[in-house]
């Protein structure tokens, strides 16, 4: 079971016709779970124990090309005691 909490904070602004909008995240996870046995074709196992607190950091851009059109790019960071996910591009 995971639990998330965070914040965003962002600034929309028009550039020519195109809505832009950069935003930032900053948050924590917590995975309750603790000793996540997983078994793998009834022959290999392995403890998935990525229980604790977990930093969680993003940066993003949106941009509003048209009506119709939307574009966006994410690029986040994560890091906990059992877990380490640099980059994590959207």
């Amino acid at each position: 079971m995971l639990g998330k909490v965070g914040l965003r904070a962002l600034y929309q602004t028009r550039i020519k016709e195109v809505s832009v909008t950069p935003w930032v995240d900053v948050g924590a996870e917590r995975e309750f779970i603790k000793n996540n046995r997983v078994r793998i074709n009834q022959r290999d196992s392995f403890d998935n124990d990525l229980s604790g607190i977990t930093g969680v950091y993003s940066l993003g851009l949106s941009a509003n090309i048209s009506q119709t059109w939307n574009i966006s790019a994410t690029a986040g960071y994560k890091k906990g005691k059992h877990i380490e996910s640099p980059g994590m591009p959207h």
